[in-house]
């Protein structure tokens, strides 16, 4: 069932080689989008992928999301991250299951509510 529908407009990553990126709404000066959830990864407060989202997300959609081993460096491959999450979202909304501390998971939406991202533009 699904728990919840958030719209995304901005990304920050503040780990890229733990495969962290928060989503945001209100754009660069916008708020963290908070999560309803108590999930049992980090940054629980906030909407977020962490690695273990990553490599499922790069099972489902291989052809949109980056391979690590195919850019020169930590940053390049989390800003193409970053993009390839903006695209999912925006042509297929992002679903994704979360776990929760009570042992049940949510499913929640994400969505895009902007042009498609650019994280070398917006990281300059």
């Amino acid at each position: 069932m699904l728990g919840e529908i958030v719209e995304v407009d901005y990304l920050k990553g503040p780990n890229y080689t733990k495969g962290i990126i928060v989503f945001y709404k209100g754009g660069e000066n916008g708020i963290r989008v908070k999560a309803k959830y108590n999930s049992t990864e980090s940054y629980n407060d906030v909407h977020h992928v962490e690695m273990s989202d990553i490599e499922i997300l790069q099972e489902r959609y291989p052809d949109i999301m980056p391979d690590r081993k195919d850019c020169i460096s930590t940053k390049e491959w989390g800003f193409k991250l970053e993009n390839a999450l903006s695209k999912i979202m925006k042509l297929y909304s992002l679903v994704m299951e979360i776990p929760q501390k009570n042992g049940e998971s949510e499913i929640v939406k994400y969505v895009w509510k902007d042009t498609l991202w650019d994280a070398n533009r917006h990281k300059e």
